[in-house]
């Protein structure tokens, strides 16, 4: 299993929140590969504007359905979320500043979102499995977005 492979333990159970995952965890694998094939300081950081773009999407799409099902811990969500966008907002300034990342500074990327979806999301998939109007990935096809 690669570095960045979806494992089973990281759905929750809502389709759309799942798709977005894998999402980003797809988009992290390939910059992680283009570093490892060394395709340039200016591409690499192009692409960690694409998982950092991507990251604030998810994000934004994630507490718009925390806000849908009336979820009690929406503001503690919310707060964490503006925590973990907060460290790899400074990820990005820091390798956008002092050039080339190094594999250290890329499994960072895994080492927040690994935590993130066992320790933040999971209790809320089950909140969303309780809900009638839980909506699906195929009607709610933004997961795609901001790719």
């Amino acid at each position: 299993m690669g570095l960045y492979d979806r494992k089973p333990e990281y759905s929750i159970g809502c389709p759309l929140i799942d798709l977005q995952h894998k999402q980003i965890l797809r988009i992290t694998a390939e910059l992680h590969q283009a570093m490892v094939n060394n395709i340039g300081l200016e591409a690499t950081k192009l692409m960690l504007d694409k998982v950092v773009s991507y990251t604030r999407f998810h994000f934004a799409s994630e507490e718009r359905l925390l806000l849908e099902t009336g979820h009690p811990g929406y503001e503690e969500h919310r707060a964490d979320h503006e925590k973990q966008m907060e460290k790899v907002v400074a990820f990005q300034e820091k390798a956008k500043a002092n050039g080339p990342m190094a594999m250290e500074e890329i499994r960072f990327l895994r080492d927040w979102l690994e935590p993130h979806i066992q320790n933040s999301d999971m209790p809320v998939g089950l909140h969303w499995k309780q809900q009638s109007t839980l909506p699906s990935a195929p009607e709610r096809d933004d997961a795609k977005l901001a790719v």
